[in-house]
């Protein structure tokens, strides 16, 4: 469980930097 928390935490991080360079550009 707790593993997963981080890995989906990972996941969103990564979604969110994409998408403000998405934004920027």
């Amino acid at each position: 469980e707790q593993h997963r928390k981080k890995l989906r935490k990972e996941a969103l991080k990564a979604f969110i930097k994409n998408y403000m360079s998405c934004i920027v550009v």
